[in-house]
């Protein structure tokens, strides 16, 4: 698992950096797996603390680069995994409310 300062040195030096924050997203969605899978996640709450921890991260990585939205990792998985998300904000997620910014799905396709 990576640091945001890392993700942030990675987009900043890739020569693609929309190829780049594709694969960062993957990272990220692969780092919720990895870690409900080292805490032993069995209850919802406990999913969302890790959701809320990695929008976290999230948000200082955007906040670091150019062109990255704030709320992208809750898009992300809205876009990619909408049942996932269902479940989650009906469990209690509440992804961070960073205005009205308006979607894209460039770096999602």
């Amino acid at each position: 698992m990576m640091k945001a300062k890392e993700y942030t040195a990675r987009f900043n030096n890739s020569e693609n950096p929309m190829e780049e924050l594709r694969k960062i997203g993957y990272d990220f969605i692969m780092e919720t797996k990895e870690l409900a899978k080292a805490r032993h996640i069995e209850s919802n709450s406990a999913l969302i603390s890790i959701f809320k921890e990695l929008e976290l991260k999230w948000v200082a990585f955007a906040n670091s680069v150019e062109d990255v939205r704030l709320d992208g990792f809750s898009v992300l998985i809205e876009m990619k995994m909408p049942k996932l998300y269902t479940m989650l904000v009906d469990a209690g997620w509440r992804p961070k409310n960073l205005g009205e910014l308006e979607r894209t799905t460039e770096f999602l396709n």
